[in-house]
């Protein structure tokens, strides 16, 4: 049976991954500061890039968790990260300079940074709470093997339930706080990408594509089993969200300057 403790975590999971996004979308409205158009473009960048364009690079070097041509798990993930890094921030760049041009101001970049972050957050963090509950219900009705049908095995079956049943409140609470730091990067890599845009200096899409790489870059180590702690990888994530949010609070003051507006 699922620990009640972990359907709480489930549920925290949910609330935190959709709700902080939507939460400060609906600020940014009442503030009359929202932009739609930049939230929408954030969304379409983040699908066209991570989902569609990183996705077919990962099936043409990929194999499972390790590069097609080597077995190092450090390749595999300077690989994740500096794609995940590319694709996103080469994306965020397209959106700002030719999509979104004539919005320069912060809240066009919070409000690009709540399209591409949210839907992130929605697709990963919302999703898998969601997805989550409902196989947690359908181990605890039995109905989880008539549910998945004849395409799985009886052991995969038992392997998903095992994995299901071993997990307490702890790994989503983790997630919560991963999605959230994810989030505040999100925002964070948007405003740098677009006062790069505003002052023409590609400098400072480069930085953004390499603090994207590094901070995908403990996750994927994770992924290919070189560091085995949850919670070490998080408490990583952590310290990126934390500089992330004050490095947003530093760069406001840079987007009242007119010398160089957007082109």
């Amino acid at each position: 049976m699922i620990a009640k403790s972990a359907y709480v975590g489930m549920i925290i999971q949910i609330i935190i991954s959709a709700g902080v996004p939507i939460a400060l979308l609906i600020y940014l409205q009442i503030k009359k500061a929202l932009s739609w158009k930049a939230v929408g473009i954030g969304i379409l960048v983040f699908i066209v890039f991570s989902r569609i364009l990183e996705t077919a690079a990962h099936h043409l070097f990929l194999n499972g968790n390790t590069l097609k041509w080597t077995d190092s798990g450090i390749a595999f993930a300077i690989y994740g990260g500096l794609a995940a890094g590319v694709f996103e921030e080469i994306g965020r760049y397209i959106g700002f300079k030719w999509l979104l041009k004539g919005k320069s101001h912060l809240t066009d970049g919070l409000s690009y940074g709540i399209g591409h972050g949210g839907i992130e957050s929605l697709l990963i963090g919302t999703f898998a709470g969601v997805n989550a509950l409902i196989i947690s219900h359908l181990i605890n009705t039995g109905t989880l093997a008539s549910s998945l049908g004849s395409q799985f095995s009886a052991e995969d079956v038992q392997s998903l339930k095992e994995g299901f049943v071993n997990q307490g409140l702890g790994p989503y609470i983790l997630g919560s706080i991963e999605r959230l730091m994810a989030f505040i990067l999100q925002l964070f890599l948007s405003l740098l990408v677009l006062l790069g845009v505003r002052r023409h200096a590609f400098k400072y899409v480069l930085a953004a594509i390499g603090l994207h790489a590094v901070f995908d870059f403990f996750p994927a180590l994770y992924q290919a089993h070189l560091i085995s702690s949850l919670w070490i990888i998080e408490a990583i994530i952590c310290l990126f969200g934390i500089a992330a949010a004050l490095m947003i609070y530093i760069m406001r003051p840079a987007f009242n300057t007119v010398d160089k507006p957007l082109e």
